[in-house]
């Protein structure tokens, strides 16, 4: 009974060891997989936030530079490659991941560059067909869709990212008898602003439903002439009334709120941390205000090196402050940040 007995215990303690063994293997490739999981997991966030951080990576980055305490600084040009240079581009916007899309006008055409200035592609001819374009005044990424100001042709039209045709604004089964002729392109909440050759915004909903306008012509408070630039900041709607050689900001609503004075020509506008950047194509130099309408800085001036502009008719900002500016008759784009 004891030989039984001891045998039995013989038996158990091998199992037993057998099954420690086996769990403590089970054990180790277990936290083996979870270190190797937590590793690339965090290989790849680190990689996504050095190409293009998120907002709130962006907000607490900007926040540690403290006060825009001094003008931005040119850093390079962007030409586009020998095979498929720039020509009097107008238009520039940068999607949520840095890629450029600029309006290249005299090509009638949008070139696509990486944040670096890398040539990544183009879409777009001349023409009046679905996708082909006449005078392409502005360009806007809005809901994972490119969106051009073709304005000659009196249309909108709304590529994919890739540069593949969806369809146009207005459309007459939508829109009815709606026509315009679009000079600027912005977008807030879903909604698309477009500034028009009518003296007007239109405000177009996250379907393209035409939901408000406002603006008239006329020199008066509240009326526009020839509006070529347009954003909006929170519950503000600037508009730049380049005729009227000022700047105008609206509530979403188009009420008129202030107005801002003496400029030449306003044209491209964007705002960044608050404050309001307006290029002037007459004085070639953008304007920076605060969003009382003080002058804060400028930039630029007239000239084709290194830091000048040449008749800038458009600029987009990025979350992180590197400034595009469309400098039409240098046939580049030029990068500044602060």
């Amino acid at each position: 009974m004891v030989a039984v007995t001891a045998a039995a215990a013989r038996r158990l303690a091998r199992v037993a060891r057998a099954l420690l063994t086996r769990r403590v293997r089970w054990q180790f490739a277990w936290n083996l997989a979870l270190t190797v999981g937590l590793v690339t997991v965090v290989f790849l966030a680190v990689q996504a936030v050095r190409q293009r951080p998120p907002v709130f990576v962006q907000s607490a980055l900007t926040s540690l530079n403290g006060a825009l305490t001094r003008p931005p600084q040119w850093r390079t040009d962007i030409y586009g490659p020998a095979s498929s240079p720039l020509n009097g581009p107008m238009g520039v916007s940068v999607a949520p991941d840095g890629t450029v899309y600029v309006a290249d006008t005299g090509n009638a055409r949008v070139q696509v560059f990486a944040p670096d200035g890398r040539w990544l592609g183009r879409f777009g001819r001349y023409g009046r067909g679905p996708g082909e374009l006449d005078y392409p005044m502005d360009v806007l990424v809005r809901q994972g869709r490119v969106y051009v100001a073709d304005t000659k042709n009196s249309r909108i039209q709304a590529f994919t990212r890739a540069g593949r045709f969806l369809y146009a604004i207005p459309d007459p089964r939508k829109h009815g008898g709606l026509r315009f002729a679009p000079l600027s392109l912005a977008a807030a909440g879903g909604d698309m602003y477009v500034t028009t050759v009518n003296h007007e915004v239109l405000v177009f909903d996250r379907r393209d439903r035409l939901v408000r306008r406002f603006g008239a012509g006329g020199s008066a408070a509240g009326q526009l002439s020839y509006p070529n630039g347009v954003a909006v900041d929170g519950a503000v709607v600037w508009v730049a009334d380049t005729n009227n050689g000022r700047v105008q900001a609206f509530t979403r609503r188009g009420r008129v709120l202030s107005v801002v004075e003496g400029l030449a020509a306003p044209r491209g506008i964007a705002v960044y941390r608050g404050l309001v950047h307006v290029v002037d194509v007459f004085q070639h130099r953008v304007f920076i205000f605060d969003a009382a309408g003080d002058l804060r800085y400028t930039f630029g001036g007239r000239g084709l090196g290194e830091g000048a502009f040449n008749f800038p008719n458009d600029i987009a900002i990025d979350g992180l402050g590197v400034i595009y500016v469309a400098d039409r008759e240098n046939n580049r784009v030029s990068v500044w940040s602060y």
